[in-house]
């Protein structure tokens, strides 16, 4: 969700007039849960009644405001910062059977740089 990923350009379509960059919107939460606690409120409405996608979207906007630690090593010393993802505006969801999974490869950096989240099912 987001983007569609160009495997032919190893970068994403980001213009999505584009048919190739037809991908559907990212999940979202309405504007008016602004907080933390509303979020987990509604993300537990949401199971209750069954609504995977909008649990999702609850999932997408806690990890946009998420702070999460980055250590960075250089000659001299490690320093660790923390980052947010606000932006966040890709999603994979990956579901494979057992014993499949992603196969070993480097991705480009900068179809990514603002964030991605991926998800991997099994079974």
């Amino acid at each position: 969700y987001g983007y569609v990923f160009d495997y032919e350009t190893a970068d994403v379509w980001r213009d999505r007039t584009h048919a190739r960059g037809c991908c559907p919107e990212m999940p979202s939460v309405p504007a008016s849960n602004n907080d933390d606690n509303s979020i987990d409120e509604l993300s537990e409405t949401y199971a209750d009644d069954g609504n995977g996608w909008n649990v999702l979207a609850c999932v997408v906007e806690k990890t946009r405001r998420h702070q999460f630690s980055v250590s960075e090593k250089t000659t001299a010393a490690t320093t660790t910062t923390t980052k947010n993802y606000p932006h966040i505006n890709q999603l994979t969801i990956n579901h494979y059977k057992p014993g499949e999974g992603i196969g070993s490869h480097v991705d480009t950096k900068s179809a990514f740089a603002d964030g991605l989240i991926s998800i991997s099912l099994n079974g």
